[in-house]
């Protein structure tokens, strides 16, 4: 019979990044290490998908590097024991830019052959043809990219691939101002998530940013506080990361978090984690009680 825990949001983080994309730091024993000493339960290493045609280098690994991180995963694993028989346990997954050639990469090499736990997704980078992999995070964003950044969300929350959708407002980075087309596509990313039970994720790495300054003034760049005041007008699943780039950050993002959710009435999810008997977790979000 296989074991089964179930886990409250503040002692885990599923959304954390070492020196491994190339852009973040620390090795991930380091995350495991400071994750047991901030107080987590359950840490889960989701670096930057890399892709076989090395798409997107940089902010990926190299695809030559896959197995090593798949390695290094599984060697803070055994340092830290079995589900129920830890003091950490460590859940295996990629953090993935969803676009349909890759889906059976994902599917079959990803969760089949390498045995992740889970897989999340984040829309980095957009198509606006003819243009390629537009980066959300770098220069303005027009509304040509605000749709196109909505219709890759919603492919990717309908793929069937994924845990949970990170930082849905990180459109907000670049486009600042809040206006009839923000609405609609806020709409249709929250409608779309709660239609499939989908959590969206309240990103704690936002607010480790600096503020930008938009149209109506200061705020953060993501989350953004108008979209979580219409998403509480939904029942919509909640998670929360830390999105952590460094080790030292890997818990830090509870208390912020946990406030800003409560300003608008929202709960998070549990998770609920199961030994499958083949090397890997079954890793679910649980509604929180009414």
């Amino acid at each position: 019979m296989s074991d089964t825990r179930l886990y409250s949001q503040r002692g885990v983080n599923l959304h954390t990044h070492s020196f491994f994309c190339g852009h973040g730091t620390g090795l991930v024993e380091e995350y495991a290490v400071n994750a047991v000493e901030q107080g987590l339960e359950v840490l889960g290493c989701s670096e930057h998908c890399p892709t076989p045609d090395n798409r997107w280098p940089r902010s990926r690994m190299p695809y030559s590097r896959l197995d090593e991180y798949t390695e290094a995963c599984r060697v803070s694993q055994r340092a830290h024991g079995l589900l129920g028989r830890n003091d950490l346990l460590i859940l295996r997954g990629f953090e993935c830019d969803y676009l349909p050639e890759y889906h059976s990469y994902y599917h079959d090499h990803l969760l089949g052959d390498l045995r992740c736990d889970y897989l999340l997704f984040g829309v980095h980078y957009l198509q606006v043809p003819p243009r390629k992999d537009v980066p959300v995070h770098r220069g303005a964003l027009g509304k040509a990219e605000l749709h196109a950044y909505t219709e890759q969300y919603i492919a990717s929350l309908r793929s069937g691939l994924f845990l949970f959708g990170a930082h849905p407002d990180l459109f907000a980075f670049n486009y600042r101002s809040w206006d009839a087309d923000t609405i609609a596509c806020s709409k249709a990313i929250i409608e779309c998530a709660v239609a499939l039970g989908i959590p969206l994720e309240i990103n704690g790495y936002g607010f480790r940013k600096p503020l930008i300054e938009t149209p109506d003034g200061v705020r953060l760049a993501y989350p953004l506080p108008r979209f979580w005041e219409l998403a509480a007008r939904y029942p919509l699943l909640v998670t929360t990361n830390s999105d952590a780039h460094d080790a030292a950050d890997v818990g830090v993002h509870w208390d912020v978090c946990s406030r800003f959710a409560a300003s608008f009435g929202l709960k998070f999810v549990s998770v609920r984690v199961s030994e499958t008997g083949d090397g890997r977790h079954r890793v679910e979000m649980v509604p929180p009680e009414a």
